[in-house]
């Protein structure tokens, strides 16, 4: 935003980044990281009035506005210096009003008519990108130009002439999934730029082959440095997961480097747990804590008088894995100590990944500076099982069996269930396997689960 500036032919007032007193009020709240619910009046009064006090010259008219705000602040700063008392009595009165209270409510539908200007502004920015087709005809009748009357049958010849039209246009064709990455088209593109002095634009999109992804390459590549990359193997990969475990091995290979923090969401057993502990066995300086026991230790340190002994802990590794963080909403205290920590991993190039069953701008509760640090890595969720996982881990356990545990109709019907996790899965493994294991057989069991 530009300095707001009154403008007056005489005098002038420049208020940088402000656009009247509750924007100012609202950034001195910001600054100081301070509740809007719970204001310490005194202080907020205090850097209220002496920025005011920077003001060289005023327009008293515009001026005005900023001057009843801080009559306003000092009013309420005297109502909790000066309380009441009963005149008889001498004792202190308490109406159980909260003088900050109106000032709160006023901020806070400031706050949102903000937020609702400065979404207004990006949408006709974008709309600045944007161009409408032309639909003017060539030949547009008079106005007064009378149309020959027409029946139902005509209406309908020339609408099914407009669908033949149409359909002749239509060139039926497959689409094939190219896998590709943004930064390996930039580069692609940027390339081609600087090799050819003139071309079709059409000519950008005749690249036959299909580039592999950066990531995967990086990862290949960085192979060869010793890291334990075999150990994610185990997991089975489909488009439930690819992205998450694709960037998992990034995170091993190049800690603090690439997507940083890491931020895994998605709904209990669909794997995070699993994933992060995969990394931990991947990684040879790696450190992996869930949240309770990420709060105990806290705790711990904090009444013991030791709690630089859990930050030692906890910050010696080059990667540190925190699961489900959303436990720590409502808790203030370790949620600092969980902001300063990702801050302390991303200024030492070390890597942080933290896992929940929320997406951060779901984790109402949380500070903003900690919501802020998440997004500006890579989050990405892990949805429920796909048919393809399911098919793979029924094989596998199909072949442990020798082919004798499910049939390939029987797989065939079980891939057809919705699963919402890989437990549910693991719960319908182990019952094909201890029918198999008592004779029962599974021929009763797989009908049950079908008609549910």
């Amino acid at each position: 935003m530009q300095d707001a500036l009154i403008p007056d032919q005489d005098h002038l007032i420049t208020l940088s980044s402000f656009e009247g007193p509750l924007d100012l009020l609202l950034y001195l709240i910001k600054k100081d990281e301070i509740d809007i619910y719970d204001i310490p009046i005194v202080s907020v009064t205090n850097q209220y009035i002496e920025s005011i006090n920077q003001m060289e010259s005023l327009n008293l008219e515009v001026a005005g506005e900023f001057f009843v705000m801080a009559s306003t602040l000092m009013y309420i700063k005297s109502r909790y210096l000066l309380p009441k008392k009963d005149r008889d009595t001498n004792e202190i009165i308490d109406d159980g009003a909260d003088p900050r209270w109106e000032l709160v409510e006023k901020l806070i539908e400031y706050k949102k008519f903000k937020n609702i200007a400065q979404e207004i502004e990006s949408l006709i920015a974008k709309a600045n990108d944007y161009l409408p087709r032309d639909f003017t005809h060539s030949k547009n009748p008079d106005s007064d130009t009378e149309l020959k009357p027409v029946d139902r049958v005509e209406l309908w010849n020339v609408f099914n002439s407009v669908l033949r039209r149409l359909t002749d246009r239509i060139q039926e064709g497959e689409i094939h999934e190219e896998t590709v990455t943004v930064s390996d088209r930039m580069t692609y593109i940027i390339n081609y730029l600087n090799s050819t002095p003139s071309f079709y634009f059409s000519n950008l999109f005749e690249e036959k082959t299909t580039p592999t992804t950066q990531i995967t390459k990086d990862v290949e590549e960085s192979n060869e440095t010793g890291f334990d990359l075999e150990q994610f193997n185990d997991l089975i990969v489909g488009n439930c997961n690819n992205l998450a475990i694709t960037a998992a091995k990034n995170v091993v290979v190049e800690p603090g480097n690439r997507f940083n923090p890491l931020f895994v969401y998605g709904k209990p057993g669909v794997g995070k747990t699993y994933l992060l502990k995969t990394i931990e066995k991947a990684s040879k300086s790696s450190y992996y804590i869930d949240s309770e026991s990420f709060l105990e230790s806290y705790i711990s340190g904090i009444k013991n008088q030791d709690i630089e002994s859990f930050k030692k802990k906890i910050r010696s590794v080059d990667i540190l894995l925190i699961d489900d963080i959303q436990f720590f909403l409502g808790k203030k205290g370790v949620s600092e100590e969980l902001f300063h920590t990702i801050n302390y991993f991303l200024n030492n190039s070390k890597a942080v990944v933290l896992a929940s069953d929320q997406k951060p701008q779901s984790l109402i509760g949380f500070p903003e500076r900690l919501v802020s640090r998440i997004l500006n890595g890579l989050v990405t969720d892990i949805e429920k099982p796909d048919k393809f996982i399911f098919s793979e881990i029924l094989n596998e356990k199909n072949l442990e069996f020798d082919g004798s545990l499910v049939s390939k109709k029987d797989i065939d019907l079980l891939v057809k269930l919705d699963f919402q996790s890989f437990r549910e899965i693991n719960g319908v493994i182990n019952n094909l396997i201890i029918n198999k294991q008592t004779g029962t057989g599974n021929a009763e069991y797989i009908a049950e689960l079908v008609s549910m």
